[in-house]
Parts: structure tokens; sequence; C-alpha cells
């Protein structure tokens, strides 16, 4: 994969499929796929309160409890970013990734 092994403020990213939802733990961000959606509120149950970001392409992922989904609008990817998700899993989305969103749900 094209960005694995790249660093980010020093830390080296790693990409892992995982198998098993208690692999989770060890994770910062989490994409789910579409293959996940019958079990995507068990996931998000789950990781609920862990800081941990979650991403996906899953419709209304956002709306569901995810913290970013991806919305395809015109051909164009968008952003849908669920701040009340975030702040449950104690993270802060900047203020710069906000002004991208499409859609912000409180």
């Amino acid at each position: 994969m094209a960005i694995e092994g790249k660093l980010i403020k020093g830390k080296k990213l790693a990409v892992r499929q995982l198998s098993n939802i208690n692999e989770i733990n060890n994770c910062q961000v989490v994409y789910i796929s579409n293959s996940e959606n019958n079990n995507l509120i068990d996931i998000l149950d789950t990781i609920k309160h862990k800081k941990i970001l979650t991403v996906s392409d899953i419709g209304n992922f956002a709306d569901k409890g995810g913290i970013i989904g991806f919305v395809r609008i015109e051909n164009k990817i968008r952003l849908e970013i669920n701040l009340k998700a975030a702040e449950e899993s104690h993270l802060k989305i900047r203020s710069d990734l906000l002004t991208l969103a499409k859609r912000i749900i409180n």
C-alpha cells in the first residue's frame, strides 16, 4: 500500500486488515468498509469512548455515529463530520478540516 511505512509526526504508519473486533484497541484510525455495514452499530458501540477516529463511505455513516463519513456529491468526495461522536471519542476536529465538511452533525 502506498502509505504503508510513511512517517507522520515521527511515527511510522501501519495499515492492517483486522479479522477480530478485539484487535481494534491498538488502532488510532479505523476505516470501516461497506462489507461491515451489517456490523456497523456493533463496531461503533465497541469503540465508543475510545480515542479512535472512525472513517467510512458507508451511507449515512456520520448519522449512525461514525466520526467522518465520505459522501459522493457531483462526482466529488465530500466529508460529513459528527462532532458529538468525535467528542465522545475524546478527539478534537481541527477547524481547517471542519471547513472542508459538506455537513457537520452536532
